[in-house]
């Protein structure tokens, strides 16, 4: 639930917000005097706003994890990334809560796979979509607006179910070039978007920002406003039941000399410990063929699929899914 619907002073609930903690969630995973210093409030406010966003967030009291699972298993669908191949790997899509990372070298398709998301969450819940728009947030390039176009005529025969409409009506783009702009963002503008239907938001990518505003002395800082948005996307994630996808690039792990060319994902541990599906991508040498490995997630094992890229969108290789040992 959002803080501004809480039942406190409306000047507490908009310091809240402008300090990243915009729902009750925020509040509970925080100290008292933590939310006093981050949003600018008294102790006797941020103990205030913390003992309305319990009675908020657990009205009729504690309740068992028999409830709890069987709450998030009836409100937690699965995206379908187009592709059976994919789905399969994927044991039926992206899972509709929480965040994934999707995360590759340049030319991995990473911005193909998420593109693609965007056409298939307009599909109907009967054939795996979300019935829902989607919100595609760009950090470091313009939008491609021409592949999207692309897509979206080749889409409506691919996917009957879509009718007539053309899906690139229904992705709403937004440009943010720094991190204060981003949290702005998802703090003002995308809840509304997402209460009028947006059921899939893209960040691509969330590296790009980080890399550039942070120097090596700011790691501190850093980690704490990659916090700051996780957080928000976390919540409004689980208030409208929206996978939220979030590009990352890749760092070079050094090594030897003689040792091969070894990338890990990009903004340290910090980020991944916030993640709660890592996707990566890999497109082998001189070769079209990609790959989408499962390299973290709780309820997924190891996995391995191969595909390719085509004007129809991503498409993957049946015979090359494995699981991983």
């Amino acid at each position: 639930m959002r803080v501004t619907h809480l039942d406190i002073d409306p000047r507490h609930t908009a310091a809240l917000a402008d300090a990243g903690l915009s729902t009750t969630v925020d509040l509970l995973l925080l100290s008292t005097p933590e939310i006093a210093r981050r949003a600018s409030l008294s102790l006797t406010a941020a103990r205030a706003a913390k003992v309305a966003a319990a009675a908020t967030e657990f009205p009729r009291g504690a309740i068992t994890a028999q409830e709890l699972l069987a709450s998030r298993e009836h409100h937690t669908a699965r995206l379908t990334t187009g592709c059976p191949a994919l789905d399969a790997s994927l044991q039926g899509g992206i899972l509709g809560r929480g965040i994934t990372e999707v995360v590759g070298e340049s030319a991995a398709a990473k911005t193909q796979f998420c593109l693609q998301l965007a056409v298939t969450v307009q599909l109907p819940l009967s054939a795996g979509g979300l019935a829902g728009a989607a919100v595609y947030i760009c950090t470091e390039d313009a939008f491609p607006n021409k592949r999207m176009a692309q897509l979206s005529e080749a889409s409506r025969a691919r996917w009957p179910e879509l009718g007539s409409a053309r899906p690139s009506d229904r992705v709403y783009v937004e440009h943010s070039g720094t991190v204060a702009g981003l949290l702005s963002l998802l703090t003002h503008k995308v809840p509304v978007m997402l209460k009028q239907g947006v059921r899939l938001v893209v960040i691509d990518s969330i590296a790009a920002l980080f890399r550039g505003e942070y120097g090596r002395d700011d790691s501190i800082a850093r980690a704490d406003d990659l916090f700051k948005i996780c957080q928000v996307l976390k919540g409004l994630s689980d208030e409208w039941h929206t996978p939220v996808i979030c590009v990352n690039q890749v760092s070079d792990l050094v090594g030897s000399g003689d040792a091969p060319r070894l990338v890990i994902p990009a903004l340290g541990l910090a980020w991944s410990d916030m993640v709660n599906t890592r996707l990566f991508l890999q497109k082998a040498r001189g070769d079209k063929r990609r790959t989408l490995s499962v390299v973290l997630a709780s309820h997924l094992p190891p996995t391995q699929v191969g595909f390719e890229v085509t004007a129809n969108g991503v498409h993957g290789q049946v015979d090359e899914a494995h699981t991983n040992p």
